[in-house]
């Protein structure tokens, strides 16, 4: 959980123009449907999260062997 915020600080850096918000990252992880696999990985340096990655699915065109991958790295 102490993550969100370097997470979206990540994230941020990248896409400002959609800015996310720890609260806002954390309920979208707490009300995701149970179906729907995901997972999430942080790279760290320096005792910082300078990298995330992930896969999920979405509800909306679910496909059990269908998955969304993204990647993000700090500037």
């Amino acid at each position: 959980p102490e993550d969100y915020l370097d997470i979206c600080a990540v994230i941020n850096a990248i896409y400002p123009e959609y800015p996310e918000t720890p609260e806002e990252y954390r309920h979208q992880d707490e009300t995701r449907d149970a179906k729907m696999k995901w997972a999430r990985y942080v790279a760290i340096e320096s005792g910082r999260i300078c990298g995330v990655g992930g896969y999920s699915q979405h509800s909306g065109m679910y496909h059990p062997q269908k998955f969304h991958m993204d990647i993000y790295v700090a500037p």
